[in-house]
């Protein structure tokens, strides 16, 4: 079990030892977009940290986070995550993925109000986007429009847009648990309609701009997304990588599935849990 938890709010970028030369990238932009992050911020790694001596590529001294919280080689996305959050001492925590790369500055003051509301309404996340928003019912406060997410939604638990979480209900979600980033979406979603707590999204904004505007990170399939190196070098980044970039007939891949998903997200869902299910049975 976890320490007792205080009231407050954490940042915790979400990575692994081989996205360290990723890690540094965002960890520039957060210093131009975001220098005046006031909360606590950890990087989640298996044993590295993005600036340790010997590490390929390293160049230049820590500036962003704070402690480096490494849950050990060989253990699944879930269970690092799970040994993270019993290391934050805050009930919530900002949960944000490694390639995620900021290209515009963070309005704080609205950061503060949405956890004010995911307190207010014992929200277990609060998504810090309208991605996907297909709202009937709206409601206002602190500046801010939001809406609850049905326990029916696809993709009701997510870590794809940034989002504020209940770091107990990560804890009552994942205990027992062992699967991927993409399982967790998959299998987290229907896990969550057995718990109580309810799932909120912004509506209307974003609190948070990145590189790609689709919202798909800048790496795919371990290969830089295309313009991601010029994108770098316009916004004065250093990138040391040994990554290829995408392919066009990837980007093309990568458009495609993307549309099939819009179309239909829900069905999407239900073919994937059935293949996850299929899978799990041989």
């Amino acid at each position: 079990m976890s320490m007792e938890k205080e009231d407050g709010l954490s940042l915790l970028l979400v990575s692994c030892d081989k996205y360290m030369d990723i890690v540094r990238v965002f960890e520039q932009s957060a210093v131009k977009y975001w220098p005046d992050c006031p909360y606590k911020k950890y990087l989640l790694t298996e044993s590295v940290g993005c600036w340790d001596e010997g590490t390929p590529g390293t160049t230049g001294t820590p500036h962003f986070f704070d402690e480096i919280l490494m849950a050990g080689k060989g253990k699944s996305w879930s269970d690092c995550l799970l040994y993270a959050v019993r290391q934050i001492p805050t009930r919530y925590v900002l949960v944000m993925l490694d390639d995620f790369i900021l290209s515009a500055p963070v309005d704080g003051s609205k950061i503060d109000a949405a956890c004010c509301i995911a307190r207010d309404k014992s929200a277990a996340i609060f998504k810090l986007s309208d991605r996907d928003s297909k709202a009937a019912a709206v409601e206002t406060g602190k500046g801010l429009s939001f809406s609850e997410i049905g326990r029916d939604e696809p993709y009701r638990v997510s870590v794809n847009p940034p989002a504020i979480w209940d770091s107990l209900y990560i804890e009552s979600l994942l205990e027992g648990q062992s699967v991927s980033a993409w399982d967790f979406e998959r299998e987290g979603t229907v896990w969550s309609r057995n718990l109580s707590q309810s799932v909120w999204r912004l509506e209307g904004e974003s609190l948070f701009r990145f590189f790609d505007p689709t919202g798909d990170g800048a790496v795919g399939r371990g290969r830089l997304v295309r313009g991601f190196r010029e994108f770098c070098g316009r916004e004065g980044f250093t990138l040391e990588t040994e990554r290829n970039e995408m392919t066009w007939k990837d980007g093309a891949r990568k458009a495609v599935k993307g549309f099939i998903y819009r179309l239909n997200p829900a069905l999407i869902l239900r073919i994937q849990q059935w293949l996850f299910e299929r899978r799990e049975k041989h």
